[in-house]
This record gives C-alpha cells, structure tokens and sequence, in this order.
C-alpha cells in the first residue's frame, strides 16, 4: 500500500508540474522521480522498490488499474475528508481552485471508477482558476503571514491531529545532511 500512495503521490506531483508549471523536460522529471526515492526511504520504503523514471511510474500505476475498485473504504474516506473540510470552515476561492485542479488531474478512467462526472466546463474552470491562484503566487499577491499559516497548516495531519516531533537520531546520517 506504501508504494501505491507513494508511487501516486509522484505522479500526482509530475501531472501538476505538467498542467501548471514549472515546465520540466524529459530529464528533469526522470531526475525528480530519482529524487523521490529519498522520501521513500523516509517513509519505511525500500528505495530501489521505489520508481526511478517516469516510465517505472507509468508502468507501475498501469499494472495497478486493473485492481481498483469503489469499495466502501473510497466512500468513507471522501465522507472523512469532506467533514474535515467543513470542519475548517470551508473553502476560500483559491482552496476550491486548488482542490477542483486536483480532481481535474485525476485520469478519466478513475474519475469513472469514483463516480465523478467531469465536463470541459469543470476542467476549464480548473484549470484557469488554478493557474490565476499559482499566477497570483508567483507576483507576490499573497497577504503577509500567508505562506506562515500555511506552513503551520502543513504541518497538520490531513485530518487535523498535530505531527509528532522529528525524534533525535530517527534519520540515517545520509538523510541528515
């Protein structure tokens, strides 16, 4: 299951890349998927089980496909995330761009598995509303102490219990540095 999320979790990275910047060339997202054998690592994964390419991703995730499946753990996990959204008080229009880009990265057969309906006016309104929001970024249209709480927001469990304290010595030395 590790190298399933982990694995979906660099593809989901190289597709936003892809769909909003920054541009990458072939060997540079060869290069980053190499890289992510260190978060593997990180997390308890073995890094050579871990892909190396993009073409190790590809092929990893197609021979995944055919075991997918809406199960009721799927349901009760878009339920959990939908009672913590709301729990957050909702959604600005920046967090809606954000989360409808990330539904619109999601590919058309598993947007079919998962029962979602997705037309050109939804990705559109995606697409464009992400791209305003990363635009916005990048000429410094984000009010101070934003990218403060959003630090202090990172460092919260998805489902808002804290993350525990990195443990003294828990890293190998080569992760360290």
């Amino acid at each position: 299951m590790l190298l399933w999320v982990h694995t979906l979790w660099v593809w989901a990275l190289l597709r936003a890349a892809q769909l909003y910047g920054p541009e990458l060339t072939d060997a540079g997202r060869d290069r980053f998927v190499t890289e992510q054998r260190i978060a593997a690592r990180l997390v308890g994964l073995d890094p050579e089980k871990a892909p190396a390419t993009v073409a190790d991703v590809d092929g990893y995730l197609r021979h995944m496909r055919p075991q997918m499946a809406f199960t009721l753990d799927v349901v009760n996990m878009g339920i959990a995330l939908a009672r913590h959204q709301a729990r957050a008080g909702g959604m600005d229009m920046a967090k809606l761009f954000l989360n409808l880009a990330a539904v619109d990265m999601i590919p058309p057969e598993m947007k079919a598995l998962l029962g979602i309906r997705w037309r050109k006016g939804d990705r559109l309104l995606a697409r464009a509303g992400a791209q305003a929001v990363v635009a916005g970024y990048n000429r410094g249209l984000v009010k101070p102490g934003a990218m403060e709480e959003l630090r202090r927001r990172v460092e919260q469990h998805a489902f808002g219990g804290r993350v525990r304290p990195p443990v003294a010595g828990a890293l190998p030395a080569s992760a360290a540095g």
